[in-house]
């Protein structure tokens, strides 16, 4: 009979906190289908694989379109995809973030701040190959694309 006590009052503590829990991914808009992005500048010896912003940009533009969203190459600071892309020597890297308005709070302060809600990233050997980190683009492309689509219920 005590153990039950102990379980229910237990229970009866955790209840307040699941119910004041609130979780969420950072990806979600309310159901807006469309996506501000922002490709970075590119360095010499990126350009020199073969890689252009141009290029990244309809890429990126293409397959959020082919994966049900609306790609828009203006960051909205409301929200958007930031693409990073840098080729050297025969090493690449890749930054992909959905960044957005994030407010917290310290004690009885709150602070609000452009925050990275979401990542993705790489780095490896291209072996001269534009279309081997074009396909790593895409692909984390596809990634955020099936879980912004999962945390907008579209």
């Amino acid at each position: 009979m005590r153990a039950k006590a102990v379980l229910l009052a237990l229970l009866l503590c955790l209840v307040p906190s699941v119910l004041l829990a609130v979780e969420g991914t950072g990806l979600e808009t309310g159901g807006n289908k469309n996506i501000s992005f922002l490709v970075e500048g590119l360095s010499d010896d990126t350009r020199k694989v073969g890689l252009t912003k141009d290029l990244i940009k309809a890429k990126v533009e293409l397959q959020l379109r082919k994966n049900g969203l609306k790609g828009s190459d203006d960051a909205d600071l409301n929200g958007f995809l930031y693409v990073n892309v840098n080729a050297i020597e025969g090493a690449y890297s890749i930054i992909i973030l959905y960044k957005r308005p994030v407010t917290y709070t310290v004690g009885s302060e709150s602070f609000d701040v452009v925050g990275d809600v979401w990542s993705k990233s790489s780095v490896g050997n291209h072996g001269g190959s534009s279309d081997f980190i074009i396909k790593w683009v895409l692909r984390y492309i596809d990634v955020f694309s099936a879980e912004y689509l999962k945390a907008n219920g579209l």
